[in-house]
């Protein structure tokens, strides 16, 4: 994997410290991104994972998702990645 950029990722439903990572596969070459929110405790991450057809920032971005799991994660005091696996529509 090769990191193309590192940037804040900014808009009304992310939190402060939200950071977009963009890479390119060491694989295939494909460009994606996956959004990364550190923690507290450095040495804990969960990595959540979307449904067909949507994206990475699906626990930022829809409601129903928002409102039930990012408080209750976040709790956790561990980092949240959220990838956003190739689109996940091809």
């Amino acid at each position: 994997m090769k990191i193309l950029n590192k940037s804040a990722q900014v808009g009304k439903y992310f939190p402060d410290g939200l950071m977009r990572l963009e890479y390119k596969s060491s694989y295939d070459n494909f460009k994606d991104w996956a959004l990364i929110l550190p923690g507290d405790n450095p040495e804990f991450w969960i990595i959540v994972l979307h449904g067909h057809c949507s994206h990475g920032d699906q626990l930022y971005a829809r409601d129903d998702v928002r409102g039930n799991w990012l408080e209750p994660l976040r709790a956790t005091e561990a980092g949240i990645i959220t990838p956003n696996l190739r689109y996940n529509e091809r």
